[in-house]
């Protein structure tokens, strides 16, 4: 009989997604339990109490003695041998930490403080807490996660003391919890030394600053290649398309997501333009292209154009989706022979961006609106007469993974995770599902993804033809343009072609298909059919029915 194990989160985040994955594959049954704190924890227990061991990813809530005692329990710690603590990953980034890693630990009565069961360490990349963590910190901790099942199974394994254990670094210690207090950004600081203080909160919980005389919590920071040496620190200076510029005491940020601390508005993370235009504030003049930064970007090299996006956790806003049509546009105008159309952020895209539907003033309307704008960036792909390749360097869900669908080509990040299905969020979906979701698994497994909503690793989604290639997370860019040159000359140029024109004739008109998907999805917005307004708000609020049972949870949007 397969070992049975028991997984126990406060989130079906990627990890928690991963590691459920990851446990399957090595033959072991593994079920996931979202719990938010004791009695969840018993009640999870009790509907499986013939299980052999649990494991918890992420686990923000301790657990009980009683539960220890009984069965062998495996926290997953985001830290290096000796760090204790919550704030882990994020006093590694404020404090310039070269290397980093994950710790698997027995669970004890005090927290984090458990013997070691299985260690990785990686070196730290200069970037945001939300794509360490679901980078090469969650590699980290998958790794921890296979090695710890693989010793629970072994009734001669004994795990380690932690001051027995060889550590990576001395200075490893316990630490408090990081507070708004010991974030707080100080304006008069370089841009380059306020950056890290933003990454380290980013995306949760974001840090506490006042712009505009608003109190609002500051994601998605960026330095700026633009200057304003005579204005004062902490004032907003300018804007590049939703970014906005705020003075430094040297150098200038660009923040792309707030979250106002007001109680008219929606709890939610938007475009920081969005927000300051509900906090009554005039409009922002935008002063163009920064030289440092930019949310999409095109290059090409010989026959082998590239669009470059960066969507913040994965959602396209209205604007963005509309921006990134008409580069995808452009580009197709050039005379390249392949196209790829790729990602570079912690998410490829998880589709729309619930949190801007959420802020507008109609969020039905918003809705609407986001579906036809990102139902452009399909329409453009799928029209393009280049080869097109879908570039999914990360995990991706709903519209997300049926945007790059609408490409020749899907080539996959080994480490990504897809959700291909909408229904958690109660929407019939768009984006050319119905047509290139069914044409590439068949209508029998389309539908299976589509109404049993689980996740898929990149393993069964080239089983089941979803995909065409996986490539090695390391390089995957570079992986991606070999993979491209192949099909930019000779005769897997010509097939490619020939491919192309063969989907066009089974799919039919583009626009056609469009029309009809969204004419199922005006109900949804306009007449709540399937529930979307109330799973839109639990999911963004993080509200309790959100936890009822992982396997039906989505990302995002």
């Amino acid at each position: 009989m397969a070992y049975r194990i028991l997984l126990l989160s406060s989130a079906a985040n990627g990890v928690t997604q991963r590691a459920t994955l990851a446990l399957r594959r090595s033959g072991r049954e593994t079920i996931i339990e979202v719990v938010a704190d004791a009695a969840e924890m018993d009640a999870a227990l009790a509907r499986h109490d013939n299980i052999d061991a649990i494991i918890c990813p992420y686990l923000v809530t301790k657990i009980p003695a009683h539960i220890t005692r009984r069965w062998p329990t495996v926290i997953i710690h985001p830290g290096v041998v000796g760090d204790r603590g919550p704030s882990s990953l994020d006093y590694a980034i404020t404090e310039g930490e070269k290397v980093w890693g994950a710790t698997a630990l027995m669970a004890v009565e005090e927290m984090d403080a458990g013997p070691v069961v299985a260690t990785r360490n990686y070196a730290m990349p200069e970037d945001t807490k939300s794509a360490i963590y679901n980078g090469v910190g969650a590699d980290a901790a998958i790794a921890c996660i296979l090695e710890a099942a693989d010793h629970l199974e072994d009734p001669n394994f004994t795990p380690v003391p932690q001051d027995e254990h060889p550590r990576l670094l001395a200075h490893a210690r316990t630490r408090p919890a990081l507070r708004q207090r010991d974030r707080a950004i100080d304006w008069t600081k370089p841009a380059k030394d306020i950056l890290p203080a933003i990454h380290a909160a980013d995306g949760s919980p974001g840090v506490l600053t006042t712009l505009t005389g608003h109190q609002v919590y500051v994601h998605d920071a960026h330095l700026s290649g633009i200057n304003a040496p005579n204005a004062e620190p902490g004032t907003i200076i300018g804007r590049t398309q939703h970014y906005l510029r705020i003075a430094c005491g040297s150098g200038s940020l660009l923040i792309g997501h707030l979250r106002a601390r007001d109680e008219q508005l929606p709890p939610v993370k938007a475009p920081a333009t969005e927000v300051l235009a509900r906090l009554g504030e005039p409009e922002v003049p935008d002063h163009g292209t920064d030289p440092a930064w930019s949310d999409i970007r095109y290059h090409r090299s010989g026959d082998i154009g590239t669009v470059e996006f960066f969507a913040y956790a994965g959602a396209f806003s209205v604007d963005f989706s509309l921006r990134l049509a008409a580069a995808i546009r452009t580009a197709a105008a050039a005379d390249t022979r392949v196209l790829i159309i790729a990602g570079t952020g912690p998410a490829f895209s998880n589709g729309l961006h619930l949190g801007s539907i959420e802020l507008a003033h109609n969020p039905d309307a918003e809705g609407w609106a986001s579906i036809h704008a990102i139902n452009r960036v399909c329409a453009e792909i799928a029209n393009c007469d280049q080869v097109t390749i879908a570039a999914v360097q990360a995990s991706a869900g709903a519209g997300g993974v049926m945007l790059a669908l609408t490409a020749d080509f899907v080539v996959a990040a080994e480490r990504a995770i897809l959700n291909p299905h909408y229904k958690t969020m109660g929407l019939t979906g768009s984006e050319l599902h119905t047509a290139t979701l069914p044409r590439r698994v068949g209508h029998t497994i389309a539908e299976e993804l589509l109404t049993a909503a689980q996740p898929i690793d990149t393993g069964t989604a080239l089983d089941i033809g979803l995909i065409d290639e996986i490539r090695p997370d390391r390089n995957f860019a570079h992986s991606v343009h070999r993979f491209a040159r192949l099909y930019s000359e000779g005769p897997l140029y010509q097939a490619a072609l020939y491919g192309k024109e063969e989907r066009r004739r089974a799919i039919g008109n583009v626009e056609v298909i469009l029309a009809q998907e969204t004419s199922r999805m005006y109900p949804c917005f306009f007449h709540d059919a399937m529930g979307h307004r109330e799973k839109r708000q639990s999911f963004i609020r993080k509200s309790p029915n959100t936890r009822s049972r992982s396997e039906h949870m989505p990302l995002a949007g």
